[in-house]
């Protein structure tokens, strides 16, 4: 197998062992939980919602192909590449604290220390790769609606 091929398959694999650990944090049936809660108008539609699930493993999954494309023997690949592992573990965590704990304040307030991490990210991959900064921001686009949505859902169902 060439370097780009086992390239493709680690970042492949890093993806599927992120979306498989969102589904067990998660826990059953997502499609459910989200008809349980009250939502704004605006919301997503679960196709939507799958949608947005896709493109963000697709900006992933790029991402760490061209990091690991890059090499990983300078510090800011490096730290790019240990970054955005870090911010695909926080996304997982999220599904935890929204669908099984259904935390709707601390879930929304979650959004805060993530939106860091990925601005820093996206400072990161400035430095070091302009493509994947770019697919990144992209990403970083959408999350004004993600807080916003957090914002609501936490307001529509305060006890």
């Amino acid at each position: 197998m060439s370097a780009i091929d086992t390239n493709l398959v680690i970042s492949g694999l890093i993806c599927l062992i992120a979306a498989g650990a969102e589904g067990v944090l998660a826990g059953g049936d997502v499609r459910r939980a989200l008809a349980e809660i009250r939502q704004p108008s605006w919301a997503l539609p679960l196709r939507g919602w799958i949608a947005v699930g896709l493109a963000y493993y697709a900006v992933c999954f790029f991402v760490l192909w061209r990091l690991l494309e890059a090499g990983l023997e300078r510090t800011e690949v490096i730290a790019s590449f240990a970054l955005l592992v870090a911010i695909m573990a926080a996304n997982a965590a999220f599904n935890w604290l929204f669908f099984r704990k259904r935390d709707f304040r601390a879930s929304f307030w979650f959004f805060v220390p993530y939106a860091v991490l990925v601005a820093g990210l996206i400072a990161l991959l400035s430095r070091i790769d302009l493509p994947s900064m770019a697919a990144v921001a992209v990403y970083a686009a959408y999350l004004p609606y993600a807080l916003a949505w957090s914002l609501f859902v936490w307001r529509l169902n305060a006890r």
